[in-house]
């Protein structure tokens, strides 16, 4: 449900959290968020958000992130993560990178924060609801593990996503599109601090923003993601194109590795399929 009015700063409320239950519906700058450190609306820095046009101009983007690519992240993140919370989180910095492999029919994706954690699933596991295995590296140990929850979808904000099987209409919750905005981007990188034209995408209580600047070298590119009571992810030099070949041993996972579930066979999944999976 949305939140009551914050009577300190009103409609602050809405920048914290905005999603398709709001009434009246979110508008281009609201559930942006910023930087936080709790969960009320007060325990939050704002993120500058100016309003250029809505939803009545089509963009010029998609809500889509490249199949292939690595990128520099920064921000926040809540512990534990939480779509209603039912007590107080917790919030940590975010700072490592993101690296993306849909190809060969595998939906691969990596986070390094002095840990490594690999998470791979198949499009057939996805439509199963089997949400694939995940690696742990971390000092020297490695353990695969069946994953808490599937990869996310490269194509999760746009509303022809084919692995989502409901398709919900905006109004339920499936993907939207808010408008254009000007932000102040809340990174802590040289490319994600400074002020961007994006196109504004929501889908449930999720935002994401996508460079609409044409001359920006990250137009069409994820700038920011943000969950209310999960992450908040701002996006930095992003680098097009198959991590492995940067790094050929980026999705390997290591011969020494405690499996502990049957998904993990998912990491032994050959390249007959070279079609991109998105």
């Amino acid at each position: 449900a949305p939140l009551p009015v914050d009577w300190e700063h009103p409609g602050r409320e809405r920048q914290r959290a905005c999603d398709f239950q709001n009434d009246p519906p979110c508008g281009p700058c609201d559930g942006l968020g910023g930087a936080r450190w709790g969960d009320s609306p007060e325990e939050m820095r704002p993120m500058p958000c100016e309003a250029l046009h809505g939803p009545e101009v089509p963009p010029t983007t998609r809500g889509r992130y490249p199949p292939l690519a690595r990128v520099d992240l920064t921000g926040d993140f809540r512990s534990p993560l939480a779509v209603i919370p039912t007590g107080p989180g917790k919030y940590g910095p975010l700072d490592g990178k993101l690296s993306l492999g849909w190809k060969d029919g595998v939906m691969r994706m990596r986070y390094d924060f002095g840990a490594a954690m690999i998470s791979m699933q198949t499009p057939e596991q996805a439509q199963q609801q089997d949400p694939g295995a995940t690696v742990i590296i971390d000092h020297g140990r490695c353990v695969c593990q069946a994953s808490v929850a599937g990869n996310m979808h490269v194509r999760a904000f746009e509303a022809e996503d084919p692995l989502d099987p409901l398709k919900l209409p905006p109004n339920q919750g499936g993907a939207k599109y808010l408008g254009r905005v000007r932000v102040a981007l809340d990174g802590s990188l040289a490319h994600s601090n400074g002020t961007a034209v994006a196109d504004h995408f929501m889908k449930w209580a999720f935002h994401f923003l996508v460079d609409a600047d044409a001359n920006s070298p990250s137009f069409g590119l994820p700038l920011r993601l943000y969950g209310p009571y999960g992450v908040r992810q701002v996006f930095d030099s992003w680098q097009v194109g198959n991590p492995s070949i940067m790094q050929p041993d980026i999705w390997k996972m290591p011969a020494d590795c405690k499996i502990t579930a049957p998904a993990c066979s998912v990491f032994e999944k050959g390249a007959a399929d070279e079609s991109l999976v998105i």
